[in-house]
């Protein structure tokens, strides 16, 4: 259950109102989850000095249990960057992708 968060100093009109639907799909191809099980959070307007400066950029962190490590990352970081400098405009020096794995027993949701 992939948990995705964007943190970016652009405005919400900046950002495509497709974000999030793509980054799921994304999300659900590249790591091989079911789309229903993965949640993407974005938030806009975020007061951050990203690479020395406050100029326009976005870190993405994704969070996830059993997919996260140094042999099958390289694969992920394309899709997913395709998809940032997409929706956003900005160039991919601009943006920063954090893979984060997960143990199982540090998430639970419903019952």
């Amino acid at each position: 259950m992939p948990l995705c968060y964007i943190y970016t100093n652009l405005k919400s009109e900046e950002l495509a109102d497709t974000l999030e639907e793509q980054l799921t799909v994304c999300v659900s191809k590249t790591l091989g989850k079911p789309r229903e099980r993965i949640s993407v959070l974005v938030f806009p307007g975020t007061r951050m000095m990203f690479q020395g400066s406050e100029n326009k950029g976005i870190i993405c962190q994704i969070r996830s249990i059993d997919v996260f490590d140094e042999s099958r990352n390289p694969a992920y970081f394309p899709p997913i960057m395709e998809v940032l400098t997409t929706a956003s405009g900005l160039d991919a020096k601009r943006i920063t992708i954090e893979l984060v794995d997960l143990p199982a027993h540090m998430v639970k949701t419903g019952k």
